[in-house]
């Protein structure tokens, strides 16, 4: 449900609707009026980067009029930011810590490369 009012964003059972069922972990969300933030903490591959991208998609789908991954969903109309340069796969199991770790481990091995003798960037 789309609403006017104070800023908010409310859900219950939100998940993301690119994961089966079989791996799907539902959050209740709740960030109402101005100002307010969600911090949002965890362990590395934990789910934190799929919890953001679900409450992003819930909220761009919602204002499009589309069905929202929840069971229940009310949100006012909200500007919605991000930024993730990092590639993971949510089908693959490959979190953001650990497709970065995976770049770091391609720049190390490059830069170990180099330093025998073969070819570097």
């Amino acid at each position: 449900e789309v609403r006017e009012g104070e800023p908010g964003f409310e859900a219950e059972g939100l998940g993301h609707p690119l994961l089966p069922e079989s791996v799907l972990r539902t959050s209740d969300v709740r960030v109402e009026g101005p100002g307010r933030f969600l911090l949002v903490t965890g362990s590395n591959m934990s789910g934190k980067s799929t919890l953001l991208r679900s409450i992003g998609l819930a909220a761009v789908l919602g204002q499009a009029g589309s069905v929202v991954c929840a069971r229940r969903a009310t949100l006012t109309p909200l500007r919605t930011f991000t930024s993730m340069r990092i590639h993971d796969s949510l089908t693959a199991g490959v979190s953001l810590f650990m497709a970065e770790l995976k770049r770091l481990k391609a720049l190390v091995d490059e830069a170990d490369r180099g330093a025998r003798g073969g070819p570097a960037l």
